[in-house]
């Protein structure tokens, strides 16, 4: 699933692109799109996999932090991309303020990423970070356009101000390792002292 083609693809999908006329105006925080249960599910196994390396660069993104252990930066606009060395992964980053916009996100860059047959597992309520932002958290599975299996995952991460955090990313099936490495970047990521707050 070289996902380099794909992501160039997403890198061009801007956030109001994304989001369309459904956008709302007002500064609430995110309400959870389609939570699968009332009652909130143990986090998934794979996202308490794994741990970064201590030596990461960190990148400024609004108001959090994304650690880096090495993986290839691109930015344009309001959508962020990180390669995995080999091009085995990557993520893809941007901002949502409504419950609305998350969903149509969600549906947006899963069809941009250009993958076949994704199906995506049920939501989890999990925390990320040693701020423990509250997030929607879902894994998946798809084909990419070569027939290639991979595994994909998404988070829609509430930050407690009116620019939250939807992330999308997956590896190849036969980069375990890679996929980890993904998920620790998320669950690295912090809040950033040193952006303006913009509080709901």
């Amino acid at each position: 699933m070289k996902l380099r083609a794909r992501v160039a693809a997403v890198v061009s999908l801007s956030l109001t692109a994304a989001c369309g006329a459904r956008a709302r105006t007002d500064d609430a925080p995110v309400v959870a799109p389609t939570a699968t249960a009332s009652a909130p599910s143990p986090p998934p196994a794979s996202v308490q996999s794994a741990s970064l390396p201590r030596d990461i660069e960190w990148l400024d993104a609004g108001n959090v932090r994304v650690p880096n252990p090495g993986w290839a930066p691109r930015n344009e606009g309001d959508v962020g991309v990180l390669v995995a060395p080999g091009e085995k992964g990557g993520l893809v980053f941007t901002h949502f303020r409504s419950a609305d916009e998350a969903r149509d996100i969600v549906r947006d860059f899963s069809e941009k990423l250009g993958m076949k047959d994704l199906t995506w597992g049920p939501v989890a309520k999990v925390f990320f970070g040693p701020d423990r932002f509250p997030a929607l958290f879902a894994e998946g599975r798809g084909l990419d356009a070569k027939g290639v299996p991979g595994k994909m995952f998404y988070a829609l991460i509430e930050t407690g101000e009116t620019h939250n955090v939807f992330v999308m990313g997956g590896a190849d099936e036969d980069a375990p390792a890679v996929y980890d490495e993904a998920l620790s970047i998320v669950r690295g990521i912090r809040k950033n002292e040193t952006a303006p707050r913009r509080t709901p």
